[in-house]
This record gives C-alpha cells, sequence and structure tokens, in this order.
C-alpha cells in the first residue's frame, strides 16, 4: 500500500510539472508574445518534474539522463 501510494504521488509531480508547464507558455504567449511549442512544453515538463521528484526523496536514485530518456521505466523503482 505504501508503494502504491508513492507511486500515485509521483505521478501527482508530473502532472502538476505539466500543467505548470502549460502555464508558463501561455503566460509567455500572452504577455511576451513567444509562440508556444509542443516540444518546449514537454521539456519543461520532463525537466521540472525530475526536479520536484528528486527535491522530495532524500536522495538522487533517478539520473536525469535517465529521466529524459525513459521517464516511465523510471517509475518503476522501489521508492
Amino acid at each position: 500500500m505504501i508503494s502504491h501510494r508513492k507511486l500515485s504521488n509521483l505521478w501527482s509531480i508530473i502532472w502538476l510539472a505539466t500543467i505548470w508547464s502549460i502555464w508558463l507558455t501561455t503566460n509567455d504567449f500572452i504577455f511576451k508574445d513567444v509562440h508556444p511549442s509542443l516540444q518546449k512544453i514537454l521539456d519543461s515538463a520532463k525537466v521540472q518534474s525530475w526536479l520536484w521528484i528528486n527535491g522530495k526523496t532524500d536522495n538522487d536514485i533517478i539520473t536525469f539522463l535517465d529521466w529524459i530518456s525513459n521517464p516511465i521505466s523510471c517509475l518503476n523503482i522501489d521508492m
């Protein structure tokens, strides 16, 4: 049950990081006239979620290279 709760928390972090990236892109479009890019939103969400997940855990068990290359497989770790 604890493992399930931690996995749920990780998915919540990914969801919030994605929404945050969309929010920032929308603000850039509205206030700075920067045209949005789907790739930029996805990259920003990946970086932000990795930072938040590593900030929430005690140690760096997920490397950034692993997270960027295959984030789904990183979620199968035993936390």
